[in-house]
């Protein structure tokens, strides 16, 4: 996050970063951070349980204001963003933990889209 990100208007705040904005698929951004949050686990850098309940709560409040893309859907994203953004940073930045489980990461990813075909 920069200064450059803020915009005030009045006593109120807002973020914005629009380096990487563009129209989509909104389970290509949930898949996204999904991957992100099972990333932290199979590394064992959160529980099991943490990475349910903060993956849950994630969803329920963009259920609160979107409707949820189909499971199949949040199951190939989140499979595509475990290779495409987790898998190949730590290939590519060398996170010597992390590549130690690399076969985690493409399993699981494996494992997600066999699970999003059967959806």
């Amino acid at each position: 996050m920069h200064a450059k990100n803020g915009i005030l208007a009045g006593n109120r705040v807002a973020l914005v970063d629009l380096d990487k904005v563009c129209l989509g698929e909104p389970a290509a951004d949930l898949g996204s951070y999904l991957s992100l949050l099972r990333y932290e686990h199979l590394i064992g850098g959160l529980g099991a349980a943490t990475e349910r309940t903060r993956a849950a709560a994630f969803l329920t409040g963009y259920a609160r204001r979107r409707p949820l893309p189909t499971p199949r859907a949040l199951g190939w994203h989140t499979a595509a963003a475990l290779l495409a953004e987790q898998a190949t940073r730590v290939v590519r930045q060398i996170r010597p933990a992390a590549l130690a489980r690399l076969d985690l990461l493409l399993g699981d990813a494996s494992r997600l889209l066999l699970e999003s075909d059967g959806a």
